[in-house]
């Protein structure tokens, strides 16, 4: 009697400990399946936060290439003006020097028509007339 309630008692032990040792090993493999969706989760929380600071980071740099290109249109439309301004000042050159030869070429047009110094002096006068005409419009253009 006594012997088979122990062996009775020992056989439940030994199957309470195998059913123990089968749950404490699912419950193992549940904590490892666990941490690996841990680790999955944890990497691609890693994986996202650099790719947000990548994203952020290229937009700082557009926002850095747009104030530059802002920067190069305000400094290209000072020199426009700035050429504009040249281009009136020679404009205005121009028009004074074309008056001074036309007042000049009716001065020359006065001597030969009333006698003046006579032929050579017209003649010289405007030769050098022509060059200086010829040197203004020449300069006028190169500062275009």
């Amino acid at each position: 009697g006594e012997l088979a309630a122990v062996k009775a008692q020992l056989e439940e032990a030994a199957r309470e400990r195998t059913a123990a040792v089968a749950e404490a090993e699912a419950q193992k493999a549940q904590a490892s399946a666990a941490k690996a969706e841990l680790d999955d989760a944890r990497k691609g929380k890693a994986a996202a936060a650099e790719e947000a600071k990548a994203e952020r980071e290229a937009a700082q740099a557009q926002r850095t290439e747009l104030k530059e290109a802002q920067m190069a249109l305000l400094e290209a439309q000072k020199a426009k003006a700035a050429l504009l301004h040249q281009v009136d000042m020679l404009r205005s050159q121009l028009t004074s020097a074309r008056t001074q030869v036309e007042e000049a070429q009716g001065r020359i047009e006065f001597l030969e028509e009333n006698g003046g110094e006579g032929g050579p002096l017209s003649v010289a006068a405007r030769v050098e007339l022509e060059a200086s005409w010829e040197a203004l419009v020449c300069t006028g253009l190169e500062q275009l």
